[in-house]
């Protein structure tokens, strides 16, 4: 898993690339928020953050730390296929450059690694994984159609699902992920 210090760095790295896009005037005469860390570790998952990249967990450590990545991982998929690569342009490409979609991205990084501890402590961990297959590639398919809104509903609404079954009573407080308006 990742250390506290790494995550605590890439959410600074989040903060940041916020508000560079937010106040890219003042960022640019030397008013940032967060000073990069010095720690090549925490420094590398401050550059994640901050380029809005995926902080990655220990791939020892079970499940992998994301849906469809514990998913695939399931399925005995490789970490460059297909499904992920889409996944992966989509949230870079697609959600990214949006201030919504990076809000939304957020979020759900906020809570993806919970409900995949929440789901691998189950009995059937193999089986729900297998078994989500297909709302990954529907999700896939909906891309690959160029209907974005509606991929990423249908993943939203897999990770509420999720979340509602693995989550719930778990979780403190709401991320407000259910709420979340992309391409309003």
């Amino acid at each position: 898993m990742v250390s506290k210090e790494d995550r605590k760095a890439y959410e600074a790295g989040q903060k940041e690339a916020e508000f560079i896009s937010e106040n890219p005037i003042p960022f640019a005469l030397g008013g940032g928020i967060e000073s990069r860390p010095s720690d090549s570790a925490e420094a590398a998952a401050y550059d994640k953050g901050l380029k809005g990249e995926q902080l990655d967990e220990d791939k020892g450590s079970s499940g992998g730390c994301y849906l469809t990545t514990s998913c695939v991982e399931a399925m005995k998929f490789h970490d460059n296929c297909l499904e992920l690569n889409v996944l992966r342009d989509f949230r870079d490409k697609i959600l990214m450059p949006d201030s919504s979609g990076r809000r939304a991205v957020r979020e759900y990084y906020a809570m993806a690694p919970e409900i995949v501890l929440a789901v691998e402590e189950q009995e059937n961990a193999q089986k729900i994984w297998q078994s989500t297959y297909s709302d990954i590639k529907r999700a896939v398919s909906l891309i690959l159609e160029g209907n974005f809104r509606e991929a990423f509903t249908h993943y939203q609404q897999m990770t509420l699902r999720f979340k509602e079954n693995y989550l719930e009573g778990k979780v403190q407080e709401s991320t407000g992920y259910v709420h979340q308006q992309w391409f309003a």
